[in-house]
This record gives structure tokens, C-alpha cells and sequence, in this order.
């Protein structure tokens, strides 16, 4: 197995984040390769990435379990032999049935091939952990891989992260072995919350006559409240042919509950007076009023901070 990219363990955390929302970061680890990727989490939102170390030579480990053929046969009597080995102490460890190989020497075997590169890891996540602000508490670690399962890995992580009582019970810890169905599922997710979206709508505000000779304001909708940017590709324009307007008055826009003016330069306008429209367009991360002249079909353009929502 190739290890994982960047992007699969971005598409796991934003998996695990919906399975698991009461955590504040996640700690992936693939033990195969001793990568390790934390990612914090913010609800709704993409995992933002604290730390990375991905290796790509899964040597050293193959070289330290090569003589134990299919492990994943004794993955339940490792596991129960390295608990009771941190548990119990040196007079509590026996020979782990089937392998004829001890907790302790099973442990040194894996330490010795990738315990340096995980330690370090492991610190250099803890600062980065420390810097976003987020307790060890709200952490959860997460074994993936073929190797997930590999107890002496996270036993690795426990000795680090509960050292007090290592092989206790203790809820943060969990393993995803297949991860191909998780990281399409989370590749979903990702492309779902890069999608961005207006927050709040925009709106001009025309002004009409109404009856008895009053005034009234008549909003013409741009763009509705968590429209999706990527409408935008293409100009949007008010749902009218044309208001009457003349050169040197101001438009009104409410964006996103904020009151805006743009201006109707006088050369714009032939004879001083006309009809124009807006449109809302989105493009090279901005977006842009079209002022348009509906008779002679000149644009004039009007780069419009508006909020968004999303990534």
C-alpha cells in the first residue's frame, strides 16, 4: 500500500469531525509509515491543518515485523500481551500465543524501527496543539491504515499521551484499518465545505412613486442570503429592463445588511438620463456590481466587498 496523501488524511479528519464533533483536533497516525497529521476542528468547516510529517519508506517497519507473517491473525493477543505488559510489569509477560515473541521484544522491535521519528512527531504536534490553543483533552488519536490494528503503535501514542496509565480505557483512542470508503465520504465532505456562500443578501434599493404621490422603495433582489458564489461565475442581473436614472445621482445597495452607494457618472449616461440595471458577478476571488446601460449596453464596473461564508 502506497501511504496516504496529504488530501486522504484531510478527507479522514473531515470524516471523523462529522462522526465525532464533541473533539477539538484529531491526531492521525499510519503506523506502516510513522506519518503523523493533525488537523483542528471547527465545525462546518474544513480541518485546518497544525502539523504534518508524512513519510514514504515504510522499510524500517517491514524489517521489524517481517518474521511475524500474517500479524493481523494475533492482533487481539498483542494487544492483551502489551497491556498486561504496561499493566502488570516484567513478571506478568509471557510469550504471545502463536508468535513465540514477548510484548517487550515486540514493542522494542517497532521503538527501534520508527519510536525516534513518532516521538518527535509526536512534540512537534503537541506544540502545535499548544499554539491553536486546544487541550489534549478535546484530542482524539486515530490509527489508520492497514497497520491500524498494530497495537504497538498505539502503544506508542498511549506512552506519549497517557503515560500516566497508558493501557487504561480511555476514549480518544480509535483505528479506521479501511479507510478507502472513509476517505471517498470525506472527500465529499471536503468539496462540500469549500463550496462559499454570501452571507446575507444583496439587495438595490429602488425608489418608485407610489400612490397619492408618495415614494416607496422597491428592493430588487441581486443575490438572496447563503446564495452559492459559484452562481456568480456569470453576472446576475436585478429582475428588471431597465430603472430610470439620471447622471450624478447615487445607487442604494443593502450588502449583507450594510448600506452601500455607487455612483451614475454623467458619462455614462447619454443626454444625462437613462435606464440602467445591476448585476452581481464573482471573479479572481472578487466580486464586481455591473452597472449596465440598457440602451446602449455599456458596463461599468464597481469591485463590492460582500461577505462570505464557507472557506
Amino acid at each position: 500500500m502506497a501511504n496516504l496523501k496529504l488530501t486522504e488524511f484531510e478527507a479522514i479528519a473531515a470524516y471523523d469531525a462529522k462522526q465525532n464533533p464533541a473533539y477539538g483536533a484529531v491526531l492521525l497516525i499510519e503506523p506502516l509509515y510513522a506519518s503523523v497529521v493533525l488537523y483542528a476542528y471547527t465545525q462546518g468547516n474544513l480541518p485546518t491543518l497544525l502539523f504534518q510529517r508524512i513519510l514514504d519508506n515504510p522499510t524500517p517497519v517491514n524489517n521489524a515485523i517481517r518474521d511475524l507473517g500474517d500479524w493481523t491473525a494475533y492482533a487481539t493477543p498483542i494487544k492483551k500481551a502489551i497491556q498486561n505488559y504496561y499493566k502488570f510489569g516484567t513478571n506478568a509477560e509471557v510469550s504471545i500465543a502463536g508468535l513465540n515473541l514477548s510484548a517487550s521484544n515486540l514493542m522494542l522491535r517497532y521503538s527501534s524501527a520508527v519510536g525516534n521519528e513518532l516521538e518527535n512527531a509526536f512534540r512537534e504536534a503537541d506544540s502545535a496543539l499548544a499554539k491553536a490553543g486546544i487541550s489534549e483533552d478535546k484530542l482524539h488519536i486515530l490509527l489508520v491504515g492497514p497497520m491500524a490494528t498494530f497495537f504497538p503503535a498505539e502503544a506508542t501514542a498511549r506512552l506519549h499521551y497517557s503515560s500516566a496509565m497508558p493501557m487504561l480505557f480511555d476514549a480518544r483512542y480509535g483505528t479506521y484499518p479501511q479507510v478507502e470508503e472513509i476517505v471517498l465520504a470525506g472527500t465529499a465532505l471536503c468539496a462540500q465545505m469549500r463550496e462559499k456562500f454570501i452571507d446575507g443578501s444583496v439587495e438595490w434599493l429602488v425608489t418608485e412613486a407610489g400612490s397619492n404621490y408618495t415614494l416607496r422603495t422597491l428592493p430588487l433582489i441581486l443575490a438572496k442570503d447563503s446564495a452559492n458564489v459559484k452562481d456568480f461565475a456569470t453576472p446576475v442581473f436585478a429582475p428588471t429592463s431597465g430603472v430610470l436614472a439620471t447622471a450624478g445621482e447615487t445607487v442604494n445597495l443593502t450588502v449583507c445588511g450594510s448600506h452601500r452607494q455607487i455612483p451614475v457618472t454623467p458619462q455614462f449616461l447619454e443626454d444625462r438620463m437613462g435606464l440602467i440595471n445591476l448585476g452581481l458577478q464573482y471573479e479572481n476571488d472578487q466580486f464586481i456590481i455591473i452597472m449596465q446601460n440598457t440602451v446602449s449596453g455599456k458596463n461599468q464596473l464597481f469591485p463590492m466587498d460582500i461577505k462570505i461564508k464557507g472557506v
